[in-house]
């Protein structure tokens, strides 16, 4: 049975509590976007000792997952904090359409942070959510390079990304997410299992995730 007490972990996370006889307790917790951001770092780790041992095919193969993982990542923390505006009572018409492309919603939550929270945040590149679209949409043979106008990627771009590459646009991109969320006090949270034990407090038996 569950005693009903909740954890929040901001976007769309839940936690289930479960009390058997004699107090003993286990914990199911659901937090996508949180397990992607790690799940984007156990790849990159991976693509980084195929890397080492010079096996170009498993290194390219952890990159697309890697990439796979950060930009869904992205795109929830991204889609996640405009939703919370959205039910705060923030009018519609200050913020970014929910159905809008994920590079307007950047913009628009940029344009929104420097008008309200006087915050520049800096431009991001977007170069990876193209690739990510050819990754999960294999047919898709080129993509306009958001980054560069009149430029076009295609898929030989995503054999030319190195480990380094993707970790420095990893880099980049969680610290404009840290940047975007501080200003409006939005959880972007990247280790589900220590955010519980912090709002929780209590020691488990068991953990679930």
């Amino acid at each position: 049975m569950s005693d009903g007490k909740r954890v929040s972990l901001g976007v769309r996370g839940r936690v289930r509590i479960h009390i058997k006889p004699g107090g003993h307790r286990s914990y199911e917790c659901i937090d996508l976007v949180g397990d992607l951001w790690q799940d984007y770092s156990d790849e990159l780790r991976s693509a980084f000792d195929a890397d080492a041992k010079h096996d170009i095919h498993s290194r390219n193969r952890h990159i697309r997952a890697a990439i796979k993982s950060l930009i869904s990542h992205f795109e929830g923390v991204v889609c996640g904090l405009l939703q919370a505006l959205i039910d705060a009572g923030v009018r519609r018409d200050r913020l970014p359409n929910m159905n809008s492309c994920i590079r307007e919603k950047v913009l628009g939550l940029r344009g929104f942070a420097a008008k309200t929270k006087e915050i520049r945040l800096p431009y991001l590149r977007l170069r990876l959510k193209a690739l990510r679209d050819m990754v999960v949409h294999p047919t898709t043979s080129q993509k306009n390079d958001p980054d560069n106008l009149g430029a076009i990627l295609t898929q030989a771009d995503l054999y030319l990304l190195t480990p380094e590459s993707l970790q420095g646009d990893g880099r980049r991109n969680a610290e404009w997410l840290s940047g975007l969320c501080a200003a409006f006090k939005y959880p972007r949270l990247i280790d589900t299992k220590r955010r519980i034990a912090e709002c929780s407090g209590d020691d488990w038996d068991i953990f679930r995730i």
